[in-house]
């Protein structure tokens, strides 16, 4: 994955950094395999093209859609072989476009392993038409869009999202060339490859990656899928990492693989199918074309694609999960690439996983899950399809697993195992088919919309699968992977019988991780190094004898709808903004209030309840009740979801039929939300308060360790924080710095080592059981339901409940204290001493109002692409730059955040970082200001206030915005509205004035803070204004707004 200045989410929350999208993957550098001879002589004919012609055609225009979906289809083959589907929605506030090049890293040459992602990097760094480096993308953050793409096994995805539709022929035109004439410039190239080397640093610590290279590094080295995907230096500049860049090899790999016959490409937007035609083909009008489709994977259909071993491996998790996984590879028809591509499709159509996944990953009173739960072994488990190449699928089942449970993991598989075998023989009850069937119609008939960037790269991936199918295959795409195809229970049974039959006559491959001070009572067998990630594991070989056993079936499911719900209105053909209006407060005592808005937008089955408890035990006064409380609603949540401890309503049967709910704490209360098919769901919600409100808390701790276990996850929880990449820690410690309430993670650790039955029996008795000390209560409900159904609904919240207690004061944002001279805060240390990353990230608070936040998004417009540009692409300093906007509690700043790796004359730790990026504000900024004219700031301006002006497009989407307002108890139900009002307002001379008076070193409004972080100890000559304790520092400060 490239990583995308315009993607702002690793800023908007203080959370870890977003985890790629790119699947990592693995290569065998010691054996070449020439495809030739008879294999270069395979063609693909359920996959062939016509010869290229001179024209479009046309190959389907019905689609199979849900009831919710008002947008057009068309599915056409270019003349050079690219088959597009065209997406015409008429409400669509912005457009997008996607293309997925049929080729991955199972395609690399076997000596040089990563060149598929070098590829597709280098893409975006010029062509023929746009020969500008990072032309494309200064183009799109320009108009406020954004981009990216990411290299899986045997696909490559680029995609992209503008928030004018307006503008898709402009940016299409921009993109085509993508996939006709790059440059593949000697520089660019030995750049890039520093990025990829940056890129696979960042990962050397994922426990995903590691994990997903050690499952490839089971399968034969002449097997393409062993393959290592990401690259490194070494790998693409061989024999050290100082040869010349694969400028040739890069040629030759495009030159194969990127042409027509490989694409699948869909473009959504509000223009008429026609035109959308004419825009795809202009784009992509020089791709070159093959006279057949030849998908890479027919060169390596030979070879047998299963592991070389059934080993199990046990390994060291990083991130201290402790987890079974158990994943039998399950390949397609072997006759030929025909029959393989056949098998695939009807496979993907039938679904024969998801009623397996059903029955093994079920959580009734007579599952697995629940028997393993009895037995003190797991908390969790989960099955379901995961790979899914051309040659093969895998079906996976993992299990969470207690201490006890890894002592005993070789129990537990033997457990999932003889399940396995037992369900061959069973009788299955028709049931089992029919209500599973019946939700996943129900849920694509009445499913949400998808943001229409998401739609893209999801249909793009799905075409590629079944775009060269039959009209059929064609005609279901939208309804792939998401409700089976209709078939008699016979012959469901009979093909779900034939799946347990494929993996009973294999051994699973099979993998265990555990924290690693654990580990020792989980591991046997020889210790071994996976090569690329150094990854430590044990071998151990397994038994190939299974015991099958029974399991009983679950029983017909209660809360499954027996006639297909009905919206009350039907959906809105043109909304306007009004009709987004906000909720009307139907009750306001002093003590509770409800809210309530009836759907006649969106034309669906489902309503959406959100209740706020205010209290201050939950977290607003120190971490020792936040660790309380969070303990005391894990427990609840468990005990509710137990079977064996309340059977009073059955949480899992009502998920099943699309009715959920959650339970959790935070500095301003308890929340509940419950969401779903709207008929049942008063009963739901009722069930749950009332279960919530007489739950006994120390009871249900005292009971089969359930207080250990949740103990337990919580302490893995802290330690995989405190484990967390370099930036992510930086991010942390700039919320400890200037959020209130906001917690170390140090003092959140001090408190759990001191909670046990009885700390949290104190804490109950002092805050009254939690619900006694509930001193105000908030009631959304929006959806297909009435005033009379709301009313219900909030009764049962506030009944029992008595109010007179404090409400807790509201989340704020600290106000950095205004300096010439930035404060320094050292984030902690990361527990793994061989770090090798280190981080740093700038904070300019640049006040409150929405003048000021205007002024600050058009500001981050401006200097994300270059500042991504100047110390991602010029210096190579790391995978990790941006330059963002970021909004907390109303108050807003600028962040500049880099991660590196480097260590040479050019970067060697966080004060060269911290040089880099001052620099960057004293020369390149002022420049790019002073450069800033009216017409860039108004494409600047129309994308950001579009944005700000999109109406939701589901249900959810106009449901979040009104509980933002009510439980920030700001009501500002028009600050978007303000906000892009205070955009188009904006003058040059505004945006300028805002860097000088608060980013520039001689601003008079200057509050900022640097957080750095090291991959050792900090250097000395960083140490002048250090903050020692972020807390103590943060204590000092007042609120915004406060003074």
């Amino acid at each position: 994955m490239r990583a995308s200045m315009c993607v702002l989410t690793l800023l908007l929350t203080a959370n870890a950094l977003r985890t790629p999208s790119l699947r990592m993957s693995v290569a065998d550098p010691q054996r070449r395999r020439l495809f030739q001879g008879a294999a270069a002589l395979i063609t693909f004919r359920a996959y062939e093209a016509p010869a290229a012609s001179k024209t479009t055609r046309i190959l389907q225009e019905t689609f199979a859609k849900p009831q919710t979906d008002s947008k057009s289809y068309r599915l056409v083959e270019l003349a050079s072989g690219v088959r597009c589907l065209l997406v015409q929605d008429p409400r669509a506030e912005k457009c997008a476009a996607a293309l997925d090049v049929h080729v991955g890293h199972m395609s690399d040459p076997i000596d040089r392993p990563g060149l598929a992602h070098f590829c597709e990097h280098m893409l975006f760094l010029g062509n023929d038409k746009y020969p500008g480096e990072d032309e494309f993308e200064q183009y799109i953050s320009r108009v406020g869009g954004s981009s990216n793409a990411f290299t899986d096994t045997e696909d490559t995805c680029y995609f992209f999202e503008l928030p004018d539709p307006a503008k898709v022929g402009s940016a299409l035109e921009r993109w085509g060339p993508f996939f006709s004439a790059p440059r593949f410039a000697q520089d660019a190239t030995r750049r890039e490859v520093e990025a990829i080397d940056s890129e696979h640093s960042k990962n050397l610590k994922s426990d995903g990656f590691r994990l997903f290279q050690l499952t490839k590094s089971r399968f034969p080295s002449t097997h393409p899928f062993s393959k290592f995907g990401t690259g490194t230096r070494k790998t693409l500049r061989p024999p050290n990492g100082d040869g010349d860049p694969p400028v040739d090899k890069l040629r030759e790999f495009y030159g194969t693989n990127y042409v027509g016959s490989n694409m699948a490409c869909v473009v959504c937007s509000t223009q008429s199918l026609d035109v959308l035609q004419k825009l795809t083909e202009n784009a992509l009008v020089d791709v070159r074309s093959t006279t057949e489709r030849r998908p890479p994977s027919t060169l390596y259909f030979d070879e047998e694609p299963l592991p070389k071993d059934s080993d199990a491996y046990v390994l060291a998790s990083l991130q201290s999960q402790r987890e079974l996984s158990v994943q039998w590879v399950l390949p397609y028809d072997r006759s030929d690439p025909d029959s393989a591509f056949a098998d695939r499709i009807q496979k993907r159509y039938f679904r024969d996983d998801l009623f397996l996944s059903h029955i093994l990953g079920h959580e009734g009173p007579d599952s697995i899950l629940a028997d393993l739960r009895r037995r003190g072994l797991a908390t969790g488990l989960g099955a379901g399809s995961g790979e899914d190449t051309d040659q093969f699928r895998t079906f996976d089942v993992s299990v969470q697993l207690t201490q006890k449970g890894l002592k005993e993991w070789r129990s537990v598989l033997a457990t999932i195992r003889g399940a396995a075998l037992g369900l061959q023989t069973a009788e299955w009850p028709s049931n089992c088919f029919e209500e599973t069937a019946r939700m996943a119609r129900l849920g694509f008939q009445w499913g949400e919309t998808p943001d229409v960037a998401n739609l893209a790269t999801a249909l793009a991936g799905k075409l590629q699968v079944v775009g060269w199918g039959a009209s059929e295959d064609l005609r279901d795409l939208l309804a792939l992977d998401r409700t089976p195809r209709d078939a008699s229970t016979d012959e469901r049974r009979r093909a779900v019988s034939e799946l347990l039959r494929e993996m009973n006559t294999n051994v699973p491959l099979v993998t265990v991780v555990a924290p690693q001070d654990e580990l020792q009572v989980a591991a046997k067998g020889a210790k071994k190094v996976e090569p690329i990630y150094k990854t430590p594991y044990f071998a151990e070989k397994l038994s190939e004898k299974v015991t099958s056993s029974q399991i009983k079936f679950p029983p017909v499911n209660p809360y499954i709808p027996d006639t297909d719900p009905k919206p009350k209105y039907a959906k809105k053909a043109k909304p306007t903004l009004k009709d987004f209006g906000p909720p009307t407060k139907l009750l306001d005592d002093g003590f509770g209030k409800l809210w309530f808005k009836e759907d006649r937008i969106f034309g669906v089955p489902r309503a959406a309840v959100l209740v706020l408890l205010r209290t201050e035990a939950t977290g607003s006064r120190s971490a020792a009740d936040a660790i309380h409380a969070r303990i005391w609603t894990r427990l609840a949540a468990d005990a509710l979801r137990d079977a064996d401890y309340q059977r009073e309503f059955d949480s899992y049967d009502a998920s099943l039929a699309g009715l959920e709910w959650t339970l959790g704490a935070g500095p301003r209360g308890v929340q509940l939300s419950f969401g779903g098919y709207d008929a049942k769901l008063p009963e739901l919600a009722e069930a749950v308060v009332s279960a919530v409100k007489g739950f006994d808390a120390v009871q249900y701790a005292l009971k089969n360790d359930n207080l250990e276990r949740v103990l337990d996850g919580t302490r893995r929880d802290i330690r995989a924080a405190r484990a967390a990449p370099a930036s992510s820690r930086c991010i942390e410690e700039l919320g400890v710095l200037t959020e209130r309430p906001k917690f170390p993670l140090i003092e959140a650790e001090n408190a759990l080592k001191k909670t046990n039955v009885e700390s949290l029996r104190k804490w109950l008795t002092e805050n009254a059981n939690v619900f006694g000390s509930v001193a105000a209560t908030d009631v959304l409900v929006e959806g297909n339901c009435d005033e009379t159904y709301a009313r219900r609904i909030e009764k049962s919240v506030r009944s029992g409940l008595s109010g007179g207690s404090t409400i807790p004061a509201e989340p704020s944002v600290l106000q950095v204290p205004l300096s010439t001279k930035v404060p320094i805060r050292y984030a902690a240390k990361p527990s793994a001493s061989d770090e090798v990353n280190y981080a740093a990230i700038y904070s300019y608070q640049t006040g409150s109002g929405s003048d000021v936040r205007a002024a600050t998004l058009v500001l981050s417009s401006v200097l994300e692409a270059p500042f991504y540009e100047a110390l991602r692409t010029k210096r190579q300093l790391g995978y990790v730059v941006q330059a963002a906007s970021r909004y907390r509690e109303g108050v807003s700043s600028m962040v500049f955040l880099a991660q590196s790796a480097k260590d040479d004359d050019v970067c060697r730790g966080p004060s060269d970082l911290v040089r880099y990026i001052d620099e960057f504000l004293d020369t390149e900024a002022p420049q790019l200001l002073d450069k800033l004219d009216a017409a860039q700031l108004a494409d600047i301006v129309d994308g950001l206030a579009r944005r700000l002006d999109e109406l939701p497009k589901a249900l959810g989407g106009a449901v979040a915005p009104h509980w933002d307002e009510i439980v920030s108890r700001r009501y500002d139900w028009d600050r978007r509205a303000r906000e892009a009002a205070a955009l188009r307002k904006l003058s040059v001379g505004d945006v300028r004035d805002l860097f000088y008076l608060s980013l520039a070193r001689t601003g008079a409004s200057r509050r900022p803070i640097l957080v750095v972080a090291d991959r050792g100890k900090p250097s000395s000559s960083m140490r002048t204004d250090a903050i020692p304790d972020a807390a103590a520092w943060a204590s000092k400060l007042e609120s915004w707004g406060s003074a």
